[in-house]
This record gives structure tokens, C-alpha cells and sequence, in this order.
């Protein structure tokens, strides 16, 4: 410790009773481990031993002391309706993943219960890009313009420098040079590919935080289509003829001759004796929406519907 004012460090910052000190370690020795630093956690004699700078009587030198510590790192999730998730996870060491949700659109509508979610997005299901059959999404860097999907297996890779070539998708890369302002400590900048580019996510050393948002295919929905020997909502009684699924907007066709009806859209189809000339229907199953109970108009689909013959 200096000579002369016993409240005054060299770098002339009070430290009062010396429990606390804003330098870091300017030792560069290794650290254990990626994310790890070096805090300051006191004063040691020269020797090692302890000491009380409350009570100083005469000149004394000492050191800090330091011990390491590690930074961690948080994921937000965003659904596509740009709303944080509560369950994004925080505190996570280097080298530990986060678990990616398996969460259904914000903008799905649930058909069998349509008042659920009346703010969905009716007539369109809301997909995975690469798996079609799957309502789980995809996800992108939330900054990322280009909406580029990430793996959601995460790898861990370190070294001095980023490399010049991307890594596989879902590779984060700590860069572990001493490279604070000092040039004796890490602050550990990460970059994460896409399989193509690396982007850079921010420093741990700075409180590293990724955000991922999620994105989705909107496609038509398929809705039921279903024909009946009676009017189902008159009778109790009534029989299933036949039944096809028809996209959102799409139109089917009807045609009856010789005793049988066949309705078919695509390649789908269904064949069955009828020798009705004229079908009625109507959209159900969408409450809360302008087609609830509306008629079905030249066979086009907005939600499902059901057919019966005309009444005389």
C-alpha cells in the first residue's frame, strides 16, 4: 500500500476501508474453463496470509486477491407475435443448451374450438417451413431480416478468432482472446451460424443474451366436407355418405348422374349411390366467424360444411 494518505490509492481512488476495488486482474494467467474471469474478492498479505485494512498501524503491502468466477449467458423466445415467452431461460453456462418450445402459432386457429384464439388468423394453418406436418416452428435470429433458420441442436466451439468459415447450423463460437481494454482478460464475443454467416449475439462478458423468434409456413387450411341423406340439424337420424377435405377458398365439384354422387377435389374423392339432383349446405363449426351457419355458395369452401338434399 502507498505511503502518505491512508484513504488513497496510487490510482488516486479512495477505497475506504479497501473492501472493494474496481481493477481487474491484470495477471493473463489461464482460466479453467470458456466463460470464466477473474473477480476481485479482497486484500492478502504479500505472503497469502490474511489482513485487516480497518485497523492499519503502519506502512504494510499487499495484493489482490482474485478468484474466478463464470459468465452466463440467457435465450429469449419470442413467439410470432413478437411476445417474449416467460419460460426463456436464463443462467446458462457455456456449453449448456436451452431446450427450444415446441409452441403452436400465436396466429392458429384452433377450428374445433374457434372462440379459443379469435385473434388467429382464420382459413390458414400456420406450419413448420420444412415439415409441413408438423405445427412446431422453425426459428431465426430475431434481429435476422432474412428470417434464416437455425438448428435447434445447439453446438459449443471456442478459439483465439472466429473462423472465417461458418460452421454447421447451430454452432456458437466463443472467441476467447485476451481482449478487454487491457489486453489481459477475455470478454468472450459469440457469433452464432446459420450454416452460411456468422452473426454476431453479443459478449458474455456483457450480460450475453440471444433471442430467438419463431417463424412459420401459412398454408390453407383443410376443411371437412361432408355429405348426409338427411338434413343432419332436422333429424337425428341421418347417414354419412360421403366426405372429402377441401382447402380454404377452394371450390369441389359435385356431380350426380345415373344413381350416384361423386364429389372430389384433387385427388381426393368420395363415390356414393344417391339419386338426389339438387344438395343444400352449410358452413358450421366456426363460431364466431362470418361464415357460422352461413350457406355454402357454388361448392367453395371457408370453413367445414355440410350437405343435404334440397328440400322440395
Amino acid at each position: 500500500m502507498p505511503k502518505g494518505n491512508a484513504n488513497t490509492m496510487a490510482h488516486e481512488s479512495k477505497y475506504e476501508d479497501g473492501t472493494s476495488w474496481n481493477y481487474v486482474s491484470r495477471s493473463k494467467a489461464a482460466l479453467s474453463k470458456v466463460g470464466a474471469y477473474r473477480q476481485f474478492d479482497g486484500w492478502t498479505a504479500m505472503d497469502g496470509g490474511a489482513i485487516d485494512l480497518s485497523s492499519v498501524t503502519s506502512d504494510l503491502s499487499v495484493k489482490a486477491h482474485f478468484s474466478e468466477k463464470e459468465y452466463t449467458y440467457s435465450v429469449n423466445f419470442y413467439n410470432d407475435d413478437n411476445v417474449k415467452l416467460t419460460t426463456s431461460p436464463s443462467g446458462l453456462s457455456w456449453g449448456m443448451a436451452p431446450s427450444f418450445p415446441t409452441l403452436v402459432s400465436y396466429q392458429q386457429v384452433d377450428y374445433a374450438h374457434p372462440q379459443a384464439n379469435t385473434q388467429g388468423f382464420w382459413g390458414y394453418d400456420f406450419v413448420n417451413p420444412s415439415a409441413g406436418s408438423s405445427s412446431a416452428p422453425n426459428f431465426a435470429l430475431k434481429n435476422d431480416a432474412n428470417a434464416t433458420s437455425i438448428s435447434t441442436t445447439l453446438t459449443f466451439e471456442s478459439g483465439e478468432s472466429k473462423p472465417d468459415t461458418a460452421g454447421v447450423s447451430g454452432t456458437l463460437f466463443a472467441e476467447t482472446a485476451l481482449n478487454d481494454s487491457y489486453g489481459c482478460n477475455p470478454t468472450y464475443p459469440v457469433y452464432l451460424s446459420d450454416g452460411t454467416s456468422w452473426h454476431s449475439v453479443g459478449k458474455m462478458a456483457d450480460g450475453l443474451a440471444i433471442s430467438f423468434l419463431a417463424h412459420y409456413t401459412k398454408k390453407a387450411h383443410e376443411f371437412s366436407v361432408k355429405f348426409y341423406d338427411k338434413d343432419p340439424e332436422k333429424n337425428n337420424d341421418e347417414t354419412l355418405l360421403g366426405e372429402i377435405k377441401v382447402p380454404y377458398t377452394k371450390a369441389f365439384t359435385c356431380v350426380s348422374a345415373s344413381g350416384t354422387t361423386t364429389i372430389s377435389y384433387g385427388t381426393a374423392s368420395a363415390v356414393f349411390s344417391s339419386s338426389v339432383a339438387s344438395w343444400s349446405g352449410r358452413f358450421i363449426n366456426c363460431d364466431g366467424q362470418i361464415y357460422a351457419g352461413k350457406a355454402v355458395d357454388s361448392y367453395t369452401i371457408m370453413a367445414d360444411a355440410e350437405f343435404y338434399p334440397t328440400p322440395a
